[in-house]
C-alpha cells in the first residue's frame, strides 16, 4: 500500500478523498485509540456534569472536523457516554456525518453552533495555509477547546485567540489542546 501523501500527489487531495471516500478508512486508528484512553478520554470526561439528582447530563458536545470515516466519534461512543458528537467533512457522507462543511465553510462562520470541543484527527495538515489564520478565527466563534492529532512535528499556531494548552509527541503522533478566552464564543 502507497502512504496516503504518495495518494496525494498521484490523485491530488479532493480527488483522492472524492474517489476513495467509500473505501477509506485511517489506518492509524489503533496508535490514535491508543492516544485517546491515555490522553483525551480523561479530557472529555472532565467536561461531564453531573446534576442535582446525581444523574449524568449530556453537556459535552464535539465536533469532529475533517470526521472521514468517524473514527473520533467511534472511539467517544465507545467510552465517553452522554457525549453528542457531529461531524463535518466535505468528501465523506456516512452515519459519522452530520454536515458537509470544509475547512474553508468553518472560515467563512458557515458553522453557526457552538461545541464544547472540536477534534481534527489526521487531517490539519490538508488545511490550506491561506486559509489557517481565517479558520482559526471561525473555529474560535463555535468552541474554546481545540484538539489537533497529527503525524506531523511541525505545528505552528501563530493566532491571537489560540493558546497551546497542552502538547505532547507519542510515537510519532502530536497532540496538542489549544484553549481560547475570544469573546464572540458563546455557549
Amino acid at each position: 500500500m502507497l502512504k496516503i501523501y504518495d495518494e496525494y500527489q498521484k490523485y491530488g487531495v479532493d480527488g483522492y478523498y472524492k474517489s476513495h471516500n467509500r473505501d477509506y478508512f485511517n489506518p492509524h486508528s489503533q496508535k490514535i485509540e491508543d492516544l485517546y484512553l491515555k490522553h483525551l478520554k480523561e479530557l472529555i470526561g472532565s467536561n461531564i456534569s453531573y446534576s442535582a439528582e446525581g444523574t449524568m447530563e449530556p453537556v459535552v458536545t464535539i465536533l469532529d472536523i475533517a470526521c472521514g470515516d468517524g473514527l473520533i466519534a467511534q472511539l467517544v461512543n465507545k467510552y465517553n457516554n452522554n457525549c453528542i458528537v457531529e461531524g463535518t467533512d466535505p468528501y465523506f457522507n456516512n452515519k459519522y456525518t452530520t454536515y458537509n462543511y470544509s475547512f474553508e465553510d468553518i472560515s467563512m462562520g458557515k458553522l453557526q453552533k457552538n461545541y464544547d470541543i472540536a477534534i481534527c484527527c489526521y487531517a490539519f495538515h490538508l488545511i490550506n495555509p491561506q486559509w489557517m489564520f481565517n479558520f482559526l478565527d471561525g473555529l474560535a466563534n463555535i468552541t474554546n477547546t481545540f484538539v489537533i492529532i497529527t503525524p506531523s512535528k511541525k505545528i505552528t499556531i501563530n493566532h491571537p485567540y489560540w493558546r497551546i494548552f497542552k502538547e505532547m509527541r507519542i510515537e510519532k503522533v502530536t497532540l496538542m489542546v489549544l484553549k481560547t478566552n475570544h469573546q464572540n464564543y458563546i455557549k
